[in-house]
């Protein structure tokens, strides 16, 4: 009776490790993952220029993000899947907007609070630039105060809109 006592005890003991071990494991290989996904995303970007372009042809804008808005804007992604946009006007008030990403394969999608999601392309992501694409009409209105000449195109939907950022 005491053998199978203690065979069941150390049976019990090696199943319980082995649960917490698989465990582990799978919170390890999730940890790993993120962190895979997020490198190089994580930290403060700095919008360097917007460039519009049809599907085809040259650029109809480039424009450098110096002429269009404050040098002490940027971009930050946090390593819990939030970010600000910080933005200041010409009286250098501070505009902060909050919204969630997510990344996967190509795509940087960005969930503003507005309930917007804006799914971008990732062109080029590196420890220093990055690069994302959106078509032109899911951001228009939000460009045309900083690029009124958006609004001489005709078919949005065939413009995509390039931002460049560095750290």
């Amino acid at each position: 009776m005491r053998n199978l006592l203690a065979s069941f005890t150390i049976l019990t003991l090696l199943f319980s490790s082995c649960a917490n071990d698989e465990a582990n494991t799978q919170e390890r290989a999730q940890n790993e993952w993120t962190n895979f996904i997020q490198k190089h995303l994580l930290g403060e970007w700095k919008p360097q220029s917007i460039t519009v372009r049809p599907l085809l042809g040259q650029a109809f804008v480039l424009k450098e993000y110096s002429s269009l808005g404050n040098d002490a804007d940027v971009v930050r992604l946090h390593k819990d899947y939030t970010g600000v946009f910080q933005s200041h006007d010409a009286l250098g008030q501070v505009k902060n907007i909050p919204f969630t990403w997510y990344h996967k394969l190509d795509e940087l999608d960005i969930q503003l609070q507005d309930d917007r999601v804006l799914k971008t392309i990732l062109l080029n992501k590196s420890s220093t630039e990055l690069e994302l694409s959106i078509n032109l009409a899911h951001v228009e209105a939000d460009l045309i105060p900083l690029i009124p000449e958006l609004k001489q195109i005709k078919d949005k939907e065939h413009y995509e809109v390039y931002f460049h950022f560095v750290k």
